[in-house]
């Protein structure tokens, strides 16, 4: 429960960044909602063994995810390095990206 209000919380200040065009402010919001959802995603499919690079373990996770849900998984790994690691972050996700992507992290499998 504690998880939900998290990414409602960093939704809200993601999208509020975004729209008033506080790109460094959206890029900061944006790891906070990544970590969540990477918290999810090991919640989902296990801890990410140490050995592994985000991407790699994301690879392995996708084949256990709902087809949809595994698509946005591998863009949000592509929005996430960027977001660490390049000096200008461009082709931010957008709020609703983003909140599909959470849905489909939350939503259990039958």
């Amino acid at each position: 429960k504690s998880e939900r209000f998290a990414f409602g919380s960093a939704l809200r200040r993601y999208g509020s960044a975004l729209q008033a065009g506080r790109h460094t402010a959206a890029r900061g919001h944006f790891l906070q909602l990544a970590d969540a959802c990477w918290r999810e995603l090991y919640s989902r499919c296990g801890a990410k063994p140490l050995h592994r690079t985000a991407r790699e373990f994301a690879a392995e996770a996708l084949t256990g995810l709902p087809p949809e849900t595994a698509k946005l998984v591998a863009e949000f790994v592509r929005w996430d390095e960027a977001a660490r690691y390049d000096a200008h972050w461009h082709n931010q996700p957008t709020l609703q990206q983003m909140t599909v992507l959470v849905a489909g992290l939350q939503a259990r499998q039958p």
